[in-house]
């Protein structure tokens, strides 16, 4: 792997932001909610797409009603594109949950291979990961891979996917780079058309996907919400809505 595979690995993931070489101040802050007062994205979240030069169009992200409901959501259509909604933090490792819907699924995607790594909809969050608990390797190219982008990469990402291929539960690392892991949450085999809820503590998923480098969880530094059709060229159809952040307990 070169730093070039890495940084797009990371950037493919929508994780283009703060890393942890240096300790990172929490606050009791909580992410904004995706929708504000009016029913418009809150300008807390920002659109990330790949670098222009990539010649990858972004996915139409707009707010409107999924059919057969009333209340506006997220709407995420990827045309062989990539992009998500990105907002920073840092926020301590607390409970997130979300309502997602999928109404066009993607068929050849897969998680496992860099040709497929493609996901209909995606809920990433990033994390203050020490650069000094990443194996000596990977940390050359991660650095090697922010000076070539003039950009700060995390070093831990966990991707909660939408997938067509593997089953609810599976774990990995993104074929790319071991800097982005997943879990999937839903698949194709899941009921589609429907809004379905859920819930994870990003404490025990971070120490079940990077417990190898860390026991102790560090504070999340961004979340972002999207999709990724860009290496199979399909055609996604998604919604994301209520994306709410509990805190940890003192």
């Amino acid at each position: 792997m070169n730093p070039t595979t890495v940084l797009t690995a990371l950037l493919t993931a929508g994780v283009a932001y703060a890393h942890a070489s240096s300790p990172i101040a929490v606050t009791a802050q909580v992410p904004a909610p995706l929708l504000n007062a009016t029913g418009q994205i809150n300008t807390q979240w920002e659109r990330v797409g790949l670098p222009t030069d990539k010649g990858v169009a972004a996915p139409v992200i707009s707010v409107a009603n999924a059919p057969n409901t009333t209340a506006p959501a997220v709407r995420i259509h990827s045309n062989a594109s990539y992009g998500h909604l990105l907002q920073k933090g840092p926020w301590p490792a607390g409970v997130i949950s979300w309502q997602w819907r999928l109404d066009t699924a993607l068929s050849t995607a897969n998680l496992q291979a860099k040709s497929g790594d493609d996901a209909a909809l995606k809920v990433c969050v990033s994390f203050a990961h020490k650069d000094g608990s990443v194996p000596w390797g990977e940390r050359l190219l991660l650095r090697i891979a922010r000076s070539t982008s003039a950009l700060d990469l995390p070093a831990a990402t966990i991707c909660y996917i939408w997938d067509n291929r593997y089953p609810i539960g599976t774990t990995g690392a993104n074929p790319y780079t071991q800097r982005v892991r997943y879990m999937v949450l839903q698949t194709n085999t899941s009921v589609l058309n429907e809004w379905t809820t859920q819930r994870r503590n990003l404490s025990d998923d971070f120490l079940k996907l990077f417990g190898d480098e860390a026991q102790v969880v560090p504070p999340v530094s961004a979340i972002a919400v999207g999709a990724d059709t860009d290496n199979t060229q399909e055609q996604a159809l998604g919604w994301v809505n209520n994306l709410r952040w509990q805190t940890p307990a003192k």
